[in-house]
């Protein structure tokens, strides 16, 4: 089980990694070769769901759900004359809270990634 710092840093991680490969390559590269912000960031929000749906146990709520969350984070990538940081902080924020304060587990994941709950 993960608690308290290992919660914090595993979800540092991914939000690290994601947001350079999606935001820092993927969307950097889409606006490049499209030269359009809008195809750009629906691009990279579908490559975004279709990444996610390697998780275990994703349902269709949860696909559109990380849809969305891939237009946001690309928007707010844009929108902070594309600091990577911005965005990895957003992600971070989203991951971290949703697992705290959801009653849903996430991705029905069998280790329990809580730090606020006993």
């Amino acid at each position: 089980m993960l608690y308290g710092a290992q919660s914090i840093l595993l979800f540092l991680f991914v939000s690290l990694s994601e947001e350079i490969f999606m935001r820092g390559i993927v969307l950097n590269y889409l606006m490049l070769i499209k030269n359009a912000e809008k195809p750009a960031i629906l691009i990279s929000a579908i490559i975004f769901s279709l990444f996610h749906m390697l998780n275990p146990n994703i349902s269709s709520i949860g696909f559109l759900n990380i849809f969305l969350a891939g237009i946001l984070l690309a928007q707010v990538f844009i929108y902070s004359n594309f600091n990577i940081w911005v965005s990895i902080g957003l992600h971070w924020a989203w991951n971290f809270f949703k697992v705290q304060f959801s009653v849903f587990p996430l991705a029905k994941s069998k280790c329990n990634l809580y730090l606020l709950r006993s």
